[in-house]
Protein backbone atom coordinates (compact mmCIF):
# COMPACT_ATOMS: atom_id res chain seq x y z
CA UNK A 1 0.00 0.00 0.00
CA UNK A 2 2.45 2.69 1.16
CA UNK A 3 4.65 1.47 -2.35
CA UNK A 4 1.44 2.54 -4.07
CA UNK A 5 1.22 6.15 -2.46
CA UNK A 6 4.98 6.66 -3.20
CA UNK A 7 4.31 5.71 -6.97
CA UNK A 8 1.64 8.38 -7.35
CA UNK A 9 3.07 10.42 -5.93
CA UNK A 10 6.35 10.01 -8.35
CA UNK A 11 3.93 9.88 -11.17
CA UNK A 12 1.87 13.21 -10.08
CA UNK A 13 5.22 14.78 -9.74
CA UNK A 14 6.67 13.31 -12.98
CA UNK A 15 3.22 14.72 -14.84
CA UNK A 16 3.45 17.96 -13.20
CA UNK A 17 7.26 18.13 -14.36
CA UNK A 18 6.21 17.63 -18.02
CA UNK A 19 2.97 20.22 -18.22
CA UNK A 20 5.48 23.38 -18.14
CA UNK A 21 8.11 23.70 -20.30
CA UNK A 22 9.93 26.20 -18.23
CA UNK A 23 10.07 23.94 -15.63
CA UNK A 24 13.31 22.61 -14.75
CA UNK A 25 12.87 18.91 -14.98
CA UNK A 26 13.08 16.22 -12.24
CA UNK A 27 15.93 14.50 -11.13
CA UNK A 28 16.00 11.18 -8.81
CA UNK A 29 19.06 10.66 -6.43
CA UNK A 30 19.40 7.63 -3.92
CA UNK A 31 20.88 7.67 -0.14
CA UNK A 32 20.48 7.24 2.71
CA UNK A 33 19.34 10.49 4.81
CA UNK A 34 22.37 11.63 6.65
CA UNK A 35 21.56 14.90 8.34
CA UNK A 36 17.96 16.23 8.89
CA UNK A 37 16.80 19.76 9.46
CA UNK A 38 13.35 20.54 11.14
CA UNK A 39 11.78 24.03 12.37
CA UNK A 40 8.82 25.11 14.13
CA UNK A 41 7.43 26.57 11.02
CA UNK A 42 7.16 22.53 10.11
CA UNK A 43 10.21 22.92 6.85
CA UNK A 44 12.15 19.72 6.94
CA UNK A 45 15.63 19.73 5.03
CA UNK A 46 18.36 16.86 4.86
CA UNK A 47 21.22 15.88 3.02
CA UNK A 48 22.18 12.25 1.72
CA UNK A 49 24.99 10.09 2.42
CA UNK A 50 25.92 10.54 -1.41
CA UNK A 51 25.07 13.39 -1.73
CA UNK A 52 22.42 14.87 -5.09
CA UNK A 53 24.68 14.44 -7.86
CA UNK A 54 22.09 14.34 -10.54
CA UNK A 55 20.18 16.70 -9.14
CA UNK A 56 23.37 19.17 -9.33
CA UNK A 57 24.31 18.20 -12.63
CA UNK A 58 20.94 18.97 -14.08
CA UNK A 59 21.35 22.48 -12.53
CA UNK A 60 18.16 23.11 -10.82
CA UNK A 61 19.59 25.51 -8.36
CA UNK A 62 22.26 27.85 -9.23
CA UNK A 63 24.22 27.82 -5.62
CA UNK A 64 22.78 24.40 -3.91
CA UNK A 65 24.20 24.01 -0.19
CA UNK A 66 23.35 20.13 0.16
CA UNK A 67 20.57 20.06 1.44
CA UNK A 68 17.09 18.86 -0.51
CA UNK A 69 13.68 19.55 1.24
CA UNK A 70 10.56 21.00 1.80
CA UNK A 71 8.25 24.13 2.80
CA UNK A 72 5.67 23.50 5.02
CA UNK A 73 5.43 19.82 3.79
CA UNK A 74 2.44 17.55 4.27
CA UNK A 75 2.53 15.41 7.35
CA UNK A 76 2.42 12.18 5.08
CA UNK A 77 5.60 13.02 3.37
CA UNK A 78 7.44 14.64 6.37
CA UNK A 79 6.47 11.18 8.47
CA UNK A 80 7.80 8.68 5.79
CA UNK A 81 11.08 11.11 5.54
CA UNK A 82 11.00 10.86 8.93
CA UNK A 83 10.72 7.05 9.59
CA UNK A 84 13.45 6.28 6.68
CA UNK A 85 15.42 8.51 8.75
CA UNK A 86 15.04 6.92 11.85
CA UNK A 87 15.35 3.19 10.22
CA UNK A 88 18.39 4.22 8.15
CA UNK A 89 16.54 2.97 4.77
CA UNK A 90 17.98 4.38 1.46
CA UNK A 91 15.47 6.62 -0.17
CA UNK A 92 14.55 7.81 -4.21
CA UNK A 93 14.30 11.36 -4.04
CA UNK A 94 13.07 13.24 -6.90
CA UNK A 95 13.76 16.63 -7.05
CA UNK A 96 12.95 19.60 -9.02
CA UNK A 97 13.73 23.33 -9.37
CA UNK A 98 14.99 24.60 -6.02
CA UNK A 99 13.67 26.52 -2.50
CA UNK A 100 16.19 29.24 -1.89
CA UNK A 101 19.52 26.99 -1.91
CA UNK A 102 17.22 23.76 -1.16
CA UNK A 103 16.74 21.35 -3.92
CA UNK A 104 12.69 21.07 -3.74
CA UNK A 105 11.73 17.78 -3.42
CA UNK A 106 8.72 16.66 -5.43
CA UNK A 107 8.08 12.99 -4.36
CA UNK A 108 10.27 10.32 -2.24
CA UNK A 109 10.54 6.63 -2.66
CA UNK A 110 11.38 4.40 0.70
CA UNK A 111 13.56 1.76 -0.60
Amino acid sequence: MLKRFFLFILLTGLYASTSDAATPPASYDVGIIKLLYVDTAGNLAFTLDKGFPNATSSKQCTAPNGFAGIVSPNSTIKDALLTAKAMGNTVTIVTQGCYGDWFNVVSAYLN
